[in-house]
C-alpha cells in the first residue's frame, strides 16, 4: 500500500534523463516509489523503474487517485 511523503522529494530524474519537481510522493514499504507531477495542466503518475528512474504509470492506483483529488481541490 502506497502512502502519501509529507514533503515530496525535490526532484526525480525520468528515463529520458529530463529531471522534474514533484508536486507529491508516494511510497509503499518494499521500496516502490511513485510521484505526481503536473505537466502542461494534466498530471501525470510516473513510477519508479527497474533502472532507477522514473516512467509514466498507465494505471492509477487508489491511493495516488486520492492525492489527485486532493491537489485538484
Amino acid at each position: 500500500m502506497y502512502r502519501l511523503q509529507h514533503i515530496p522529494d525535490t526532484t526525480a530524474e525520468l528515463s529520458n534523463g529530463k529531471k522534474i519537481k514533484p508536486i507529491a510522493t508516494l511510497k509503499d514499504n518494499s521500496g516502490g516509489i511513485c510521484h505526481i507531477h503536473k505537466e502542461d495542466g494534466s498530471y501525470v503518475l510516473l513510477r519508479l523503474n527497474k533502472s532507477g528512474k522514473f516512467s509514466m504509470a498507465y494505471q492509477w492506483f487508489p491511493e495516488a487517485v486520492q492525492v489527485l483529488i486532493k491537489l485538484a481541490k
